[in-house]
């Protein structure tokens, strides 16, 4: 009996334990399936998970090809961010280098409008002063053409013998006559200075004709009675004789102030020989005084102290005067000799201006 019991007891007991267990088992089996649930739910996670690491791990390559891009990108924007300052600074330079060149340039410019206008100022200066030396050399040929034609009429009267008388002229030029050598007054050259003097101490007798011969001079006297040409005076070389006065007081004698061929010496003496030339009628008087009128004295305006004492003066008619036009002669060609060089100066001077006008024209 009481095995019997015990066993009851042991099967209730173990009855017990099995609903127990089976209580715990279904309780276990839920957790289980709660667990298998939550297994399940975590696998879906981790399956989520995993897909969104896989998403994540592949968004963070293309994140990371991107931050390489843009590492990159940024490199070579730096790159170029520092070359574009460089390009700046670059530019900044260039910019104050061409500042200052501008400066200079400007500079330059001002020196050159300065230097333009001195040039211009310059050109106004010379084409003034070519207008002035052309006006000056107009006027100067005009004083050449005037110089020239009194020359040329002058010359003309020389060549004419005007002042000689027409039987003169006529014995001078009669080529059959022989022995003629001239009229005293183309035969002597005067000293500058005593024209008037030897012109009034001569007077008639510069028309006198120097002859070889007295035979000569009666062969052309025979010529002029014929031909009705009026009177002539002749000195024949082969009987003229002359005296010269020894002098050595104020003034010269006549003889010193003229020019002639050694054949005409006694004929000038014969003419001259006792004719003394002073400055004025002044010493002319006390020089006559002195010596008692014993000599012909003669001033160097023409007033003229014969010997024996009478006086001759005033004025002289120079238009017919051989020696004075001599003078004229000589003084103009001298003065035309002058006015042809300044002709050559002034247009010498005018093409140099011209040609430095043309040059600063050039360089304007």
């Amino acid at each position: 009996q009481k095995t019997h019991d015990d066993l009851l007891k042991q099967k209730k007991i173990l009855e017990d334990s099995h609903s127990n267990k089976r209580e715990k088992y279904e309780t276990l089996e839920i957790e289980l399936k709660k667990y298998d649930e939550e297994i399940e739910n975590n696998r879906n996670k981790i399956l989520e998970l995993m897909n969104e690491q896989s998403r994540l791990i592949s968004r963070n390559e293309i994140l990371s090809e991107n931050i390489n891009d843009l590492e990159k990108k940024m490199s070579s924007w730096q790159n170029d961010h520092q070359n574009i300052l460089n390009q700046i600074e670059e530019v900044q330079k260039s910019i104050i280098e061409n500042e200052t060149k501008i400066k200079l340039t400007v500079n330059q410019i001002e020196k050159l409008d300065e230097e333009k206008s001195l040039l211009s100022l310059r050109v106004t200066e010379n084409t003034n002063k070519i207008e002035a030396l052309k006006s000056q050399n107009n006027k100067n040929n005009i004083d050449i053409s005037e110089c020239s034609s009194k020359v040329g009429l002058l010359k003309k009267m020389e060549a004419d013998n005007e002042g000689l008388s027409k039987g003169v002229k006529e014995v001078i030029l009669n080529r059959n006559l022989n022995g003629i050598c001239g009229a005293v007054a183309n035969l002597i050259t005067v000293k500058p200075g005593y024209e008037k003097a030897l012109e009034a101490a001569l007077g008639s007798q510069m028309q006198n004709i120097i002859i070889k011969t007295s035979n000569d001079a009666k062969k052309c006297i025979e010529f002029l009675k014929e031909k009705k040409l009026g009177r002539v005076t002749f000195l024949p070389i082969d009987s003229i004789s002359g005296k010269v006065l020894s002098y050595s007081d104020e003034g010269i004698l006549a003889l010193d102030a003229i020019k002639y061929k050694d054949e005409y010496m006694d004929i000038a003496a014969y003419l001259l020989g006792r004719t003394v030339i002073v400055e004025d009628i002044d010493k002319a008087l006390a020089i006559s005084k002195k010596y008692k009128n014993s000599f012909r004295i003669v001033t160097k305006d023409g007033d003229i102290f014969n010997a024996g004492g009478s006086i001759t003066g005033g004025s002289i008619f120079t238009s017919n005067s051989i020696f004075t036009r001599r003078k004229q002669i000589s003084e103009l060609e001298e003065m035309l000799k002058g006015l042809e060089l300044k002709r050559c100066d002034l247009e010498l001077e005018i093409k140099e201006l011209l040609g430095v006008n043309e040059d600063l024209l050039l360089e304007l």
